[in-house]
């Protein structure tokens, strides 16, 4: 078991991320890894992620771990992709890559802190969270697919450290209920109290009759790269920083609430997405039936942990809430619909109406 306890799951996002200098990541990338290149902050919610340029054109990011970060878990993911790239070589994801003594990870010392650092390859294109909406290719079936196919890969995957507390995991949504008190609007709050209820009385007990395992948890369009001159062509996956043991419904929750539309059948690509992960991984029936309920989940999560954060780092509210409305919609949106209907739409589109 891990040494940190889930009193610390939180920790991780109240502590801002490291901030080594450009000497001091140059001297690491030098050191460690005999690389020399030009060096680009990237934005990053909890680790100090860093864009390498090589003098030769290549690019690689060097990630360095938030210390609040249990080491167990950051091990647990530079593991499975591992594991992933030893199982299915060609599925296009990022790759973990070894410094010239053949580590995969190492641990750093920075302003009286320990860090893990990581350095992966880069995959060259664009997230498809860069592309507008409008212009976003309508292609479930390919990521249905891929998610799918990652899951088979990660379904032997093993690690003391899979079941850590995750503040993104469905499954422990009602962690997150005492962040309610910070809604101050009156409308949002009473959607999100009642879909909390909603989840701790019917999502919670079902869920723990489901099969679980190590999945991927972060299917969203900032994850995964598209080829800029064709955009429905995807180029591979990044960033395992929220894999954990769960539900394998919940993962596939995840990825599909960003597949609801706003036409007269919002759910037609959510099914088209199902679809296509049941074809090459069948899913159960008594699985399809919570996929509504478990995308509620994964939207309500979001006001919660976005009024938190804009609580505690007041100084950056504006930032941490600029996808509030767009989260508030979805929310909306999926509050609105029937979940037995769903749960019917979504049989059919498996071939499962007829079990029960």
């Amino acid at each position: 078991m891990s040494a940190f306890t889930t009193k610390d799951w939180l920790a991780v996002l109240k502590n801002p991320p490291p901030k080594l200098s450009d000497g001091e990541v140059a001297a690491v990338l030098k050191d460690r890894y005999g690389l020399e290149g030009r060096l680009k902050a990237l934005d990053s919610e909890r680790d100090q992620n860093i864009l390498v340029t090589l003098d030769g054109g290549e690019k690689r990011l060097l990630k360095i771990a938030n210390a609040s970060e249990d080491p167990a878990v950051t091990n647990f993911q530079t593991e499975a992709f591992l594991h992933v790239e030893r199982k299915d070589p060609a599925l296009s994801l990022s790759r973990v890559l070894r410094t010239t003594d053949g580590v995969a990870e190492f641990t750093i010392d920075h302003a009286g802190a320990p860090h893990i650092v990581r350095l992966f390859s880069w995959l060259e294109g664009i997230p498809l969270s860069a592309v507008p909406q409008a212009e976003r290719p309508d292609n479930p079936e390919v990521l249905g697919d891929m998610l799918a196919r990652l899951a088979l890969d990660l379904a032997d995957f093993d690690h003391p450290a899979k079941d850590h507390t995750l503040l993104y995991d469905p499954r422990h949504a009602a962690n997150l209920e005492p962040f309610l008190a910070l809604i101050d609007d009156a409308e949002l709050h009473a959607l999100v109290k009642a879909c909390m209820a909603r989840f701790k009385r019917d999502v919670l007990p079902a869920l723990e009759r489901l099969p679980v395992q190590v999945v991927f948890n972060d299917l969203s369009p900032r994850n995964y790269i598209v080829d800029p001159a064709d955009t429905s062509e995807v180029v591979g996956l990044i960033d395992f920083g929220d894999m954990v043991c769960t539900p394998r419904i919940v993962d596939i929750a995840v990825a599909c609430v960003y597949w609801v539309n706003s036409s007269a059948t919002p759910l037609d690509r959510v099914a088209r997405f199902v679809a296509a992960y049941h074809r090459r991984s069948p899913l159960e029936k008594r699985e399809l039936d919570l996929l509504l309920p478990l995308m509620l989940t994964r939207a309500m999560i979001l006001p919660l942990i976005y009024h938190w954060r804009a609580d505690m780092f007041p100084e950056n509210r504006i930032y941490i809430m600029h996808n509030l409305p767009q989260a508030r919609r979805v929310l909306e949106q999926l509050s609105a619909m029937n979940p037995a209907e769903a749960a019917a739409l979504l049989a059919e589109a498996c071939g499962l109406q007829d079990i029960p």
